[in-house]
């Protein structure tokens, strides 16, 4: 009975020993240990699925290559968008625009000065592919629509003059590439700067001499759903 009694007082301290060790290294490991869980979580997420659609509006500011048998400028132009963006996950997703694009060029011959301006419905699907946190690559086709005609105004010497006529092409064809990123400066509301190149297959006359592609950097705002 004595054996009994003091084996069941040595496991009732065993056991008290135990309660507190676990105490004390809940109090003192957590912190640690609870930053390692987020920071794990925080990465672990990258990658996982987060399917949604975002929507937002982008204003950009062209600056075209433009070129006639060798000869010819680009000016600075604007643009506006509206723009949904769908992702698949965290990191796949693609990216749609719908807007107005001004495109404005110039060509210097012989004393001649000719500068001409259009205005196009662009509309824009891109692949986007998230390569890291915030910061992403995106390709795609791009259509010009034109919606106005074309103002060119020739000046030399003796004065200017302004005509306006129907565009050569009037639908045209790019492979657009982009680079963003998203910066969060509220909850699911981002700012999202862009830099693009579309590098247009058309030829902007048609006697297909011509190219006119458009470098564009650009800032939104996307409202997350």
């Amino acid at each position: 009975m004595k054996t009994i009694t003091t084996i069941l007082a040595i496991l009732t301290v065993l056991s008290m020993s135990n309660t507190s060790f676990a105490q004390k290294r809940s109090k003192y490991v957590p912190a640690s240990s609870n930053s390692q869980s987020r920071s794990y979580d925080r990465y672990s997420n990258y990658g996982n699925s987060q399917s949604g659609w975002s929507f937002g509006a982008e204003i950009v500011l062209n600056k075209s290559t433009y070129s006639y048998k060798g000869q010819g400028y680009g000016n600075f132009s604007p643009a506006f968008f509206v723009v949904g963006d769908y992702s698949l996950n965290s990191q796949i997703g693609f990216i749609f625009k719908l807007g107005y694009d001004n495109k404005n060029i110039g060509l210097q011959v012989s004393g001649i000065t000719a500068q001409a301006g259009i205005d196009y419905l662009a509309v824009s699907s891109l692949f986007r592919y998230t390569v890291a946190p915030s910061f992403f690559l995106a390709a795609g086709p791009t259509l010009n629509f034109a919606i106005s005609k074309v103002k060119t105004t020739i000046s030399d010497n003796t004065g200017s003059v302004t005509t306006s006529d129907d565009a050569d092409v009037s639908t045209r064809f790019a492979l657009s590439l982009q680079a963003g990123y998203n910066i969060e400066i509220a909850h699911n509301i981002e700012l999202q700067p862009t830099l693009g190149y579309d590098l247009f297959i058309s030829s902007a006359t048609a006697d297909g001499n011509s190219s006119l592609n458009n470098l564009h950097v650009g800032a939104g705002l996307r409202f997350k759903l």
